[in-house]
């Protein structure tokens, strides 16, 4: 169900391997996982160190002490360890939990740094060679704003297509988004977008509609 890539060496910041070391020290495994992994496979520029905890999150908060958290999801963390320091922070107890909790399969590819072992489920990398962009979990995924637009970017940025229906693009309502904060949230993304890419969609005015409702004006 594995696949292993042995002798990876992904170039990890030292700030992130410091903070890595400190949980290691704890007794939490941690993982790098997404964007460095993904794009390190593609053999592109990688900046985003996303870390995931094979713990729950009450059990790394009850570990790990003198961190200021950001956002505090329900198996996510953002938090700060001085200086502007921010790690992102995934929990499930098991892998398959992970994965499950992700949006697309090429971004739930795991990094283990104390070996160099990229891994993950054969699913993951079977996308990444057929440059398929496919929803981790399509019954969440469907519904779910956020996570279609990350699909919609990634799949620009790396010329892969798509291997779920383009109706549930076309047909995002964006009716999931109901609080500041998540409105907020989408537009972090969507500024990280090509605008062309929303308009061939016909989700630009969409958007536009659902930020002024929250008096957020791009």
């Amino acid at each position: 169900m594995f696949n292993e890539i042995n002798g990876a060496k992904i170039d990890i910041p030292n700030k992130y391997l410091d903070f890595v070391r400190v949980l290691d020290a704890n007794g939490i495994n941690s993982y790098f996982v997404g964007g460095c992994v993904r794009d390190y496979l593609v053999g592109v520029e990688y900046n985003d160190f996303d870390i995931f905890c094979k713990c729950t999150k009450e059990y790394f908060k009850s570990k790990i002490k003198g961190l200021r958290y950001v956002e505090d999801f329900k198996n996510v963390l953002i938090v700060e360890n001085g200086n502007y320091e921010i790690y992102a922070i995934s929990f499930t107890k098991d892998f398959e939990g992970d994965f499950k909790s992700r949006d697309i399969t090429i971004n739930s590819i795991y990094y283990n740094w104390k070996n160099e072992t990229i891994f993950g489920f054969l699913k993951s990398f079977q996308d990444l060679k057929d440059k398929r962009i496919s929803p981790c979990n399509k019954e969440v995924f469907i519904y779910d704003s956020f996570k279609i637009l990350r699909s919609i970017r990634f799949s620009n940025k790396l010329n892969f297509d798509f291997d779920f229906e383009l109706k549930y693009i076309e047909n995002m309502d964006l009716k999931d988004i109901d609080t500041e904060f998540s409105a907020y949230r989408i537009l972090n993304e969507v500024l990280k977008h090509d605008e062309k890419i929303l308009s061939i969609y016909g989700l630009t005015n969409k958007i536009i509609k659902k930020m002024n409702e929250f008096e957020i004006y791009i």
